[in-house]
């Protein structure tokens, strides 16, 4: 949605659009984890299981959509709010996984 939204706001600006991503992403900046980690799935649904099911749930697949939605809503924006989130998500997936 994110992604779609900044595609939208790269052709045309929308303030009202704008301000409703941004409190989205003001919602991800709450949800992250100290150590970067950000899956509201495994956060609030099954804590303690992140990382375990790797083919199965989308932890990765996930990950790049926000990273896609995040680079798109800085080009779209200027704003670096959501792209430093999913810096510190990338780089908490350098950590566990390695380069």
């Amino acid at each position: 949605t994110i992604e779609t939204a900044a595609y939208s706001l790269y052709r045309r600006r929308n303030d009202e659009l704008e301000k409703k991503i941004d409190a989205v992403i003001d919602m991800y900046g709450r949800l992250q984890q100290p150590d970067g980690y950000l899956s509201s799935w495994y956060q609030r649904i099954r804590p303690g299981l992140r990382w375990t099911n790797l083919r199965d749930c989308h932890e990765l697949y996930c990950a790049g959509h926000l990273i896609e939605g995040a680079v798109a809503y800085y080009q779209a924006t200027g704003k670096r709010k959501l792209l430093d989130i999913m810096c510190r998500y990338a780089d908490h997936i350098a950590e566990t996984f390695g380069p």
